[in-house]
């Protein structure tokens, strides 16, 4: 469907990736982006793996959201949101227990239709679901 040339698109279109370290990999993203003929409204991005080098993690046309792992290497949530929306941060319905999961949500404003809420969830490796449950 995302090469397909008949696809007329969305108002609203969302892509996920596990990207295993943005700063190694913000190129192969972008060349995948620009392959496809969607423009997404959303990305997320998940174990994001966030170094202290001053990498840019920019893509042109979005604004990049990220919460970071704290006190652990790896991991991380991102949102790449376009430039054409209104959102807001919902700190309210994020969950950030480290060793149990991460996340990060928006509020995208669409005057003249219902708000939409976007998140990403990450639950790191070795989590059993009966772990991920209480928090």
């Amino acid at each position: 469907m995302l090469l397909n040339e008949n696809y007329s698109g969305a108002d609203f279109s969302l892509l996920h990736r596990n990207i295993r370290s943005l700063p190694r990999n913000l190129n192969s993203l972008t060349d995948l982006l620009s392959c496809l003929d969607i423009k997404f409204s959303v990305i997320g991005i998940s174990e994001t793996w966030p170094s202290e080098s001053p990498h840019s993690t920019d893509i042109n046309g979005f604004k990049f959201l990220h919460k970071h792992r704290l006190n652990r290497v790896g991991g991380g949530v991102g949102l790449y949101v376009s430039n054409d929306l209104e959102f807001k941060l919902r700190e309210d319905l994020s969950i950030s227990k480290v060793d149990i999961v991460e996340s990060l949500f928006i509020e995208v404003t669409r005057p003249r239709e219902k708000n939409i809420v976007v998140g990403i969830v990450y639950r790191p490796p070795n989590r059993s679901c009966h772990q991920t449950m209480n928090y």
